[in-house]
């Protein structure tokens, strides 16, 4: 994955310091969501144990939010972190990349007809799905050509969409 950071990077000219002002606008976003609330019913309590990197002290914890935005983060901050993948490039950081985490989610679809009947909110449409390819070595900017393909599959425009979610682990191909 960070080959393919820096190689979308690189291909498309998009500089370490696009990346960063990119980053530090996203985790600032995060950090405002994340005191607001916007996530708490989003998110469902789990507990695990945890081991502290130093001490080896376990303990049980209860995790209640995402830990992956970094309160605080600037764009100054970013600006000294030092390159992830050297052997590659020198865009891509631990600062304007993902961190690597744990996670999980869930989804519950069903028929229209079936949920007027139980009495359940319509949050959203689905609509359909779509496959498309590209050189594996620029995979993570797949997005940018199965967005559109899926959009005409449905003749649907951009302008229809109420809310898209696309996570991107590097800013290079946010």
């Amino acid at each position: 994955m960070g080959q393919t950071s820096e190689n979308v990077g690189r291909d498309f000219n998009i500089s370490r310091d696009s990346q960063d002002k990119f980053a530090a606008e996203s985790y600032q976003r995060a950090e405002r969501a994340q005191k607001a609330g916007w996530f708490d019913d989003e998110i469902v309590p789990i507990k695990t144990v945890v081991k502290d990197p130093k001490s080896g002290e376990e303990k049980e914890v209860t995790l209640t939010k995402d830990e992956g935005p970094r309160w605080g983060t600037t764009y100054e901050s970013l600006s000294k972190v030092r390159p992830a993948f050297p052997a590659y490039g020198d865009k891509s950081t631990g600062g304007n990349s993902s961190q690597v985490t744990d996670g999980a989610a869930a989804l519950l679809l069903m028929r229209r007809s079936t949920a007027l009947k139980m009495n359940q909110p319509i949050l959203a449409k689905y609509v359909g799905a779509t496959v498309t390819g590209l050189a594996p070595r620029i995979m993570g900017i797949g997005p940018s050509l199965a967005i559109p393909k899926l959009l005409g599959k449905y003749n649907i425009s951009l302008n229809e969409v109420d809310i898209i979610e696309l996570n991107e682990a590097f800013a290079s191909m946010a």
